[in-house]
């Protein structure tokens, strides 16, 4: 419902096909660093609409990895569509290899020293930045997988607390370089369009969750609390815009006016 309402208006806009799936992708997610924080700082992570809100959020970034994947393939000629899908299994692999039977040897020497459990843990980042690309997924795909692979050893509260302070400041420069690629629209069908898009986050997201947890027997305020938390854009919806214009997919103009 979230795809295809944004879909249908970006249509009426007069954008195109390949553009309005862009933009309706964006309106898609909800921000996965926002609604964690939320829920953390209010200390609702164990609520029942904590859990509801952390576990939308989980799909919605591996529906979003499917989406950069799915782009990806269809944005380039050269690649064999069954190929993807299996390279990407092979990545999985890897990844339940190292957490599973290789990462926790090397962590328990690490743990010993502070600074060098911070260095390797950024090192299996890398790692899996380097990896993706090389089987043709995205930086941004194999730094996801690289978490995940982290959060399944048992040094994953100490990692998580480690790693922080670098989350906060790589946070700050990717905002930075969001407010960089913004170029003010110049006529008023872009402007009417933002406004709609900001309508419809507020006004049929939270509705949408709204009325499908009522429908799945979740009482009231649950369903309400859950969808008013969910009233946002993701930034992996920017980063699939982003990568939609640096390969020449969608204008800039367009990746513009997600990041508005």
């Amino acid at each position: 419902l979230f795809f295809l309402t944004a879909f249908f208006v970006s249509f009426l806009f007069g954008f195109s096909t390949l553009e309005s799936t862009y933009l309706a992708i964006l309106f898609s997610f909800s921000r996965t660093l926002l609604g964690a924080k939320w829920l953390e700082d209010k200390k609702e992570t164990s609520s029942l609409h904590g859990k509801i809100i952390l576990a939308i959020l989980i799909v919605q970034d591996l529906l979003a990895i499917i989406a950069l994947t799915a782009l990806t393939i269809f944005k380039s000629s050269e690649v064999l569509w069954w190929s993807i899908p299996v390279k990407g299994v092979v990545l999985l692999l890897l990844a339940f290899l190292l957490a599973r039977y290789i990462l926790n040897v090397p962590l328990r020497f690490a743990s010993k020293y502070p600074e060098l459990l911070f260095i390797f843990s950024l090192g299996i980042c890398f790692l899996f930045v380097v990896i993706a690309p090389l089987l043709g997924y995205s930086t941004t795909i194999g730094a996801f997988i690289a978490g995940v692979t982290l959060a399944n050893t048992i040094y994953k509260t100490d990692l998580a607390s480690r790693v922080r302070p670098l989350i906060i400041f790589f946070n700050m420069l990717f905002f930075i370089s969001l407010g960089l690629q913004i170029v003010l629209p110049q006529g008023g069908k872009e402007w009417f369009f933002i406004i709609a898009l900001i309508v419809l986050t507020f006004a049929v997201k939270p509705l949408v969750i709204y009325l499908t947890l009522v429908h799945r027997v979740y009482d009231a305020r649950t369903s309400f609390l859950s969808g008013l938390s969910l009233a946002q854009v993701s930034e992996f919806g920017m980063i699939i815009a982003a990568a939609g214009a640096l390969s020449g997919a969608i204008s800039q103009n367009i990746a513009s006016l997600a990041v508005i």
